[in-house]
C-alpha cells in the first residue's frame, strides 16, 4: 500500500531553508509558494517518490481524497486565507488521513516576531478553526501528568498549551 504525504510550506529558498517532514516510506509532494533552490530541485528531481509544486496552501493544485498525511510545520500562520488552506487540507486528505501541524503559539517571542506572520494562535483559537473546516479528531502534542486524577491532569494539559512555545497538533478527517 502506497503512502502519499503532502510536505506543505518545505521551504528551500534563501529565506527559509528546506525542512522536509514527511516519512522516507512515503511519497512525497512537496508544496512552497516559490521555487526552491536549484540544489534541492535537483535533489527532488532525482528521485522517483518526491515532487515539487508551487502552490498556495489555500489553493491546492491537488485532486480530492489523494493524500495520506500532510505535514504543515510552521506555515499556517503566513497564509493569508488560513482556514482556506485548512479546508484545502480537509479535501485533499483520504478518509482517515492525518494532518500534522505546528504553529508558534500566542505567547511565544516567535509568534510576533516574524514580519510575514499574519495570524497568531492559541490553543482554543486553532483548535476551533481546525473543527470548522471538518476535521474530527483533535489531539495535543503536549500531554502531562498521566498519574494525576483526570481534573488535575486537564489542568497541567491546559498549562502546558498555554504556556509552550509551539502548538502542535494531530487532526484526522
Amino acid at each position: 500500500m502506497r503512502c502519499v504525504c503532502l510536505d506543505v510550506g518545505c521551504g528551500g529558498n534563501d529565506r527559509y531553508g528546506f525542512n522536509p517532514h514527511c516519512p522516507k516510506h512515503c511519497e512525497v509532494v512537496f508544496l512552497d509558494v516559490a521555487f526552491p533552490m536549484l540544489d534541492i530541485v535537483q535533489l527532488v528531481s532525482n528521485s522517483a517518490s518526491m515532487h515539487f509544486v508551487v502552490a498556495s496552501a489555500d489553493k491546492l493544485p491537488l485532486r480530492s481524497e489523494t493524500i495520506d498525511i500532510t505535514y504543515m510545520w510552521q506555515v499556517l500562520e503566513h497564509v493569508a486565507d488560513d482556514y482556506a488552506a485548512l479546508c484545502e487540507t480537509h479535501r485533499v486528505l483520504k478518509q482517515g488521513g492525518m494532518l500534522r501541524l505546528a504553529v508558534p503559539n500566542f505567547l511565544s517571542k516567535n509568534a510576533r516576531g516574524d514580519p510575514d506572520h499574519k495570524h497568531v494562535y492559541n490553543i482554543f483559537s486553532l483548535r476551533r478553526k481546525i473543527r470548522k473546516a471538518g476535521f474530527k479528531h483533535i489531539f495535543m502534542e503536549q500531554r502531562a501528568g498521566s498519574l494525576l486524577p483526570k481534573p488535575l491532569r486537564l489542568l497541567a494539559h491546559f498549562l502546558i498549551n498555554i504556556l509552550t512555545d509551539d502548538l502542535v497538533i494531530t487532526a484526522t478527517k
